[in-house]
């Protein structure tokens, strides 16, 4: 009695998470351009989507309730986190909806299975063992995308400081300052990259401190090394626009260098995946043509 009670709950679970998933409206598009345009500090617990729903309140204060219960500590991916601009609370939430969407299809196959066809495929015990070992990869499945996510969007931002760096190195050689190529380089750019670069350059101007300073910062809790990297260049650089071009000049050719370097070696990487699935193809081949000849040679 027991198991069917468990198995009916885990599926209900199941039913309401995808009924959520599908059911929850997404934020419009004026409202998302409209924060994406705000200058904002970023925040561990930022929004994720960019504006802030009932349901989104609610899954965030369950979230929070739940790390306050159970003592979750999300440190570990704190610095992915911040680069998606998702919050701690909403991501343990994200998790346990995954998990349950994993260990519920288990028990949907088994249910379809014996009510419809009536077949039993396996054991009741069997099948609650592989929904809990679904609902445990589901779990670690959230952090995988968080991370791979993250990695994408350091990528983004790399390629994107290569055209910053670019485009103050050719304001600074034109005659203008410091302040105003900085600021003047990041008005030019759309996307998450230069948004970053625009919230580090207005949190230094409300603090008080330089920019590279303000880059350092950023860089460091957002897990950004090369803008950490053009912090430092840019400090030892000084208040010269001169040295500070040079350096800069400098910082964009070693940025181009290392994407190109970086791009290489994934297309390596590529090509050599390939061999496995090539070289089975292959003897696949092989195997399909020598088949009749050698079945007739059986046949003798």
């Amino acid at each position: 009695m027991l198991v069917p009670v468990v198995c009916g709950l885990v599926l209900g679970l199941g039913l309401w998470c995808l009924l959520r998933a599908f059911l929850v409206p997404a934020t419009p598009l004026d409202r998302a351009l409209a924060a994406l345009a705000q200058p904002r500090p970023l925040a561990s617990g930022a929004d994720p989507g960019g504006g802030v729903g009932a349901v989104d309140d609610l899954a965030g204060r369950f979230g929070a309730w739940i790390m306050g219960v159970t003592g979750t500590d999300l440190h570990g991916l704190a610095t992915d986190l911040a680069v998606l601009e998702r919050s701690q609370e909403h991501h343990l939430v994200q998790r346990m909806r995954t998990a349950l969407l994993y260990g519920a299809f288990p028990l949907m196959v088994w249910a379809f299975t014996r009510l419809g066809a009536g077949i039993d495929p396996a054991h009741p015990a069997l099948i609650l063992v592989a929904a809990l070992g679904a609902g445990v990869i589901g779990w670690f499945v959230t952090d995988a995308q968080v991370r791979s996510r993250a990695r994408q969007r350091r990528r983004e931002f790399d390629g994107a400081l290569v055209t910053y760096v670019s485009l103050v190195a050719v304001l600074l050689a034109g005659g203008a300052g410091i302040q105003q190529a900085l600021t003047d380089a990041v008005d030019t750019g759309r996307g998450w990259a230069f948004l970053v670069l625009r919230r580090a350059l207005t949190d230094a101007r409300i603090r008080g401190v330089s920019p590279w300073e303000a880059f350092d910062e950023h860089g460091t809790r957002l897990g950004l090394t090369s803008l950490v990297d053009l912090a430092a260049t840019m400090e030892l650089g000084g208040t010269s626009g001169a040295h500070v071009r040079e350096s800069l000049i400098t910082k964009a050719k070693a940025l181009r260098t290392h994407q190109l370097a970086a791009l290489e070696r994934e297309a390596a990487g590529r090509t050599s995946a390939m061999v496995g699935p090539t070289g089975l193809m292959l003897a696949g081949f092989v195997i399909l043509l020598i088949y009749p000849a050698f079945q007739a040679i059986l046949n003798l």
